[in-house]
């Protein structure tokens, strides 16, 4: 994910995802965006962003490296390597409506501040991924099948 508008963009109904071992770099926004228009109950949850290289992006806009906006919760940010552009923006930015932000043993450099967030947790959220591996609740907002 090098040299685009957005590296990943995670959206409305976007849940129970995993990115693992990328390398996002050179973005000229969000390395990593989990986007706002992601209100309850179509919000972004469950999502893991590990074992990552996140480098250089929001070199032009965007509010950091990795930004959670709206209702986003469940948020997984663990081992990876955080640098920073020629803005001097958060490694991790979190509206105040994101909620249940874990982070673990990533190495940040270059960056304003390390995280601008309110809703950091300490336990890790328990997460699932795969076929068949999200609960009933992750449907409810989907018709019911007849």
């Amino acid at each position: 994910f090098e040299s685009n508008s957005i590296g990943i963009s995670v959206g409305t109904r976007d849940c129970h995802n995993a990115i693992e071992s990328c390398r996002i770099d050179r973005n000229r926004a969000e390395g990593v965006l989990l986007r706002p228009e992601g209100m309850r109950p179509v919000e972004v949850h469950s999502v893991r962003i590990a074992h990552c290289e996140i480098v250089g992006n929001a070199f032009e806009e965007g509010e950091g490296q990795v930004s959670i906006h709206a209702d986003a919760h469940d948020v997984i940010i663990e081992d990876n390597r955080i640098t920073g552009s020629n803005r001097l923006l958060p490694a991790i930015h979190a509206t105040p409506t994101a909620s249940n932000i874990y982070l673990a043993h990533n190495t940040i450099e270059e960056c304003g501040e390390s995280v601008a967030a309110a809703s950091l947790v300490t336990d890790r959220p328990r997460i699932t991924f795969g076929y068949g591996a999200a609960p009933e609740a992750a449907f409810r907002h989907l018709p019911k099948a007849r």
